[in-house]
């Protein structure tokens, strides 16, 4: 059996976390077998109770303050010196703080290092990309292997490696559009068959760029029978939604932290995500397995694009207008929402098919 330990920073409120969630369950417990060493986070998050009941073990550490620095320095080496031989590999989904872990991790026996590249930025704010920056370089030189998520991720943090990209993935059939299931969580939702719904699934930071779906709301207002749904939570909710309120926006429903995502899906007619940058977008992904047509931020990769109604549209104020012609394009067409189902089910996208590939280079490098 290969023992894998994954870190990351903090315990994960969707994105990595449903990333290996997804791959896990999916996995033989026979062959492969996944720990989890995590700080604990300020959002609201159920990653680690999932993973102790699919028989993961989680090891909390420190918050990560630089006014406990030394104290979660003193952890990480307690850890590797009294587990670190129990290990195969150490996979570090939180580039920032790899460096710490590689170099207790290899002077307490563990061979296989992984640094995954999730990302195609090192922060949104300056000063932390310089921090990060310094403190990214020398873990990569420790790492003894490369991981991303894109081909942007890899290239991005990794411009003079070889990486290996394995995609974010989903277990297709849980989002397969359902018609029932729209019915149904339209009128729990209280919104009308007629009604035409933008959607979006984020946690409420920065990055994610909600201010943008106000304005865009904004332009469309006096548009009716358009709603938009806006599902996550996070440190900006209540500024967003002081936003719409004071712009007299009445065409909102935020609906926060949700269980049924795949379910929402269905009630949607299309998925807008206009970030500042992603290194793979997995709501995207998953939004395109149900069908959706999308409109995306030309600052997420590529590669997250798989159908022929997934648009990338940039972010500045100028093209706002564009962002309103292209939703309104979809407004009120039918959408053939099983055509590209088959397509992605049969890809790497597939949590099935994702999960082989990651196993097979996990074999590889253990030898």
């Amino acid at each position: 059996m290969i023992k894998v330990l994954h870190v990351l920073a903090y315990e994960p409120v969707g994105g990595v976390g449903t990333f290996l969630k997804n791959t896990y369950q999916e996995m033989n417990p026979q062959k492969i077998s996944f720990d989890f060493l995590v700080s604990p986070s300020d959002n609201k998050s159920t990653f680690c109770d999932t993973m102790t009941k699919m028989g993961c073990k989680i090891f909390l550490l420190s918050k990560i303050k630089s006014k406990n620095l030394f104290q979660y320095i003193y952890e990480v080496r307690k850890f590797y010196l009294e587990h670190g031989a129990e290990y195969d590999i150490v996979h570090v989904h939180s580039p920032n703080i790899a460096f710490i872990h590689f170099l207790f991790a290899k002077k307490y026996g563990i061979k296989t290092r992984i640094i995954h590249s999730h990302s195609t930025k090192y922060s949104f704010s300056k000063w932390k990309s310089i921090r990060n920056v310094l403190l990214i370089k020398p873990a990569i030189l420790l790492a003894t292997n490369y991981f991303a998520a894109s081909t942007e991720a890899g290239g991005f943090l990794f411009p003079k490696k070889d990486f290996f990209v394995i995609s974010n993935s989903v277990p297709t059939d849980i989002y397969k559009y359902n018609p029932k299931r729209r019915e149904v969580i339209r009128n729990k939702l209280n919104i009308a068959p007629s009604k035409f719904v933008i959607g979006n699934v984020a946690n409420f930071l920065p990055v994610k760029n909600h201010k943008y779906i106000i304005k865009i709301a904004q332009l469309l207002n006096d548009t009716p029978d358009i709603i938009f749904l806006l599902i996550g939570e996070g440190p900006l909710l209540k500024n967003i939604q002081r936003m719409a309120l004071e712009s007299g926006l009445t065409n909102i429903i935020f609906l926060g932290s949700r269980t049924d995502v795949a379910e929402l899906y269905s009630a949607m007619d299309i998925f807008i995500l206009p970030s500042l940058f992603e290194g793979f977008s997995l709501v995207t992904l998953e939004a395109q397995v149900a069908g959706l047509p999308t409109v995306l931020s030309d600052k997420l990769p590529k590669e997250i694009s798989l159908s022929a109604e997934s648009n990338r549209i940039p972010i500045d104020d100028g093209s706002l207008s564009r962002w309103k012609r292209m939703i309104l394009t979809y407004c009120g067409k039918e959408n053939g929402r099983d055509k590209n189902f088959d397509a992605i089910k049969n890809s790497k996208y597939d949590s099935k098919i994702s999960a082989d590939l990651l196993l097979q280079e996990y074999e590889r490098l253990r030898g």
